[in-house]
């Protein structure tokens, strides 16, 4: 009988070893974790599926999942933290470029199949209004390289349109439109503008007001491509600016620089509205009787401003019982001021004009004239066409009588198929001056270094109602 219990007794105890040793063999499961395990999770790998990512178990217990999170998914569905692609869950786009009215992409260059509808596409019609209409009003600009006068009817060779020009580096220019609407009505605004060297948000660079409403959007205008026969300045496309209200009646549109860089800004050709069939848009017609001409002719008492397109001012001072005075830049009695690349020369190649004036910044070219009596003068100049349009007070500075007169008037580029750069001259109306009597300053100053911002200089020629001979020199102190 001993013997009997000591085989059991050995029996049972090998197999209690026996199971204790398979027992550390075995994987545990939450089940049979023992009391006072702390999990361990890697801090360098990612476990994945489609319901999102997590620290895998270094433990043994695979069923732990450390810091489990959802996916956060790029513009190219792909989670940026773990990279799990999100192929099969229907997201393969996230649109960067929404209207923040109707939803629908705002990117016309955009090809995904979730943005293939873009705001605007189910109104009924287009409507344009160009931006170098007279109806529009052009507010210069106080800051940058090319502060002042906006340029109306620019066209360049290379471009399919006639546009506004001078809005790039001219802080504070705008140009504004009235449009009237026939009803209340949520319309999207197209901006057609020139394609720059890189790609810009609209509204960072340009503000948009809608009845003093700023508009703030996330719409791209594409750089140029050289590849596809595109060119800065000269390429055109429309961005589109997404869903804006128009009320019944006028509506103040307003587009402003609010970036001076020099590499931001863009020429506008039109302003396009996509609307609904019932809705009808026309310029405002301002009535006759509310405008007052603040700049008439001393002598036949008509508008002298070129630009004012006001209709009580819509008869221009012509010039009537006025004489044409030529002063040539080259005479002896023209006194030249050196800049920052020496003396102007009256010498240049045979053509006649004043040269060494161009990229010369702060160079003179002073005419002292005298006029019989006090009286205002048409003012033109004659000068050198460039490669491209310049607005000539933006290159040149002029000042009458220490007093600085801005113009729009804009010098155009040569015909590279007929003329050639330097050897083909203008004659530019800058506009009116007023002319004291007795002896008068003119100052011309070249203002930029850029080689294609300036001009040799030929002449200066007044139209006025006294006489204009040449004078002496006075010492005017600027305003």
């Amino acid at each position: 009988m001993k013997k009997n219990l000591k085989l059991f007794s050995l029996i049972l105890a090998l197999a209690m070893v026996i199971g204790c040793m398979t027992g550390l063999l075995t994987a545990c499961t939450p089940e049979d974790t023992p009391p006072g395990h702390t999990h361990t999770f890697s801090t360098t790998e990612w476990a994945k599926d489609a319901s999102g990512h997590w620290r895998p178990a270094t433990c043994g217990h695979t069923t732990e999942r450390g810091s489990f999170a959802t996916h956060v998914y790029g513009p190219d569905g792909t989670c940026t933290v773990c990279g799990w692609e999100n192929a099969g869950t229907g997201l393969t786009h996230v649109c960067e470029t929404k209207c923040p009215t109707c939803g629908k992409c705002l990117n016309s260059e955009c090809t995904e199949a979730d943005c293939a509808e873009k705001c605007g596409d189910t109104k009924e019609k287009a409507q344009d209004f160009e931006c170098e209409d007279p109806h529009t009003t052009l507010i210069p600009g106080t800051d940058g390289v090319a502060a002042g006068p906006l340029n109306r009817n620019v066209h360049e060779a290379g471009s399919d349109c006639t546009y506004v020009g001078g809005f790039n580096a001219n802080g504070g220019s705008a140009i504004e439109a009235k449009i009237v609407s026939n009803k209340d009505a949520t319309v999207t605004i197209l901006a057609r503008v020139c394609k720059r060297g890189g790609a810009v948000v609209f509204t960072s660079v340009v503000g948009l007001w809608v009845n003093d409403d700023i508009m703030e959007r996330d719409t791209i205008v594409p750089p140029f491509n050289s590849a596809k026969g595109e060119a800065e300045w000269t390429t055109f496309t429309f961005c589109n600016l997404g869903c804006i209200e128009l009320k019944k009646g006028v509506n103040t549109i307003k587009f402003q620089c609010l970036d001076p860089d020099a590499n931001k800004g863009f020429n506008f050709d039109k302003m396009q509205f996509k609307t609904d069939d019932d809705v009808e848009l026309s310029w405002y017609e301002e009535p006759e009787d509310t405008h007052v001409c603040e700049t008439k002719c001393a002598v036949c008492g008509k508008c002298l401003n070129p630009d004012c397109t006001k209709n009580a001012c819509k008869e221009k001072c012509d010039g009537e019982d006025r004489t044409e005075y030529r002063f040539d830049g080259t005479a002896e009695e023209v006194e030249l001021a050196a800049g920052e690349s020496g003396m102007p020369s009256k010498e240049q190649n045979g053509d006649n004009a004043v040269g060494n004036f161009n990229a010369n910044v702060n160079a003179q070219i002073i005419f002292y004239i005298r006029a019989e009596e006090a009286c205002t003068a048409k003012l033109s100049v004659n000068v050198c066409k460039r490669g491209a349009p310049l607005t000539f007070t933006n290159s040149v500075s002029v000042r009458v009588n220490g007093t600085e007169f801005k113009s729009t008037a804009v010098v155009p580029a040569y015909d590279p198929d007929t003329e050639e750069d330097w050897h083909y001259y203008v004659t530019v109306e800058l506009g009116e001056i007023r002319l004291n009597k007795g002896d008068n300053s003119i100052v011309f100053t070249a203002l930029l270094p850029g080689a294609t911002d300036g001009f040799n200089f030929n002449s200066m020629t007044l139209n006025a109602s006294e006489t204009l001979t040449w004078g002496e020199k006075i010492s005017i102190e600027p305003e």
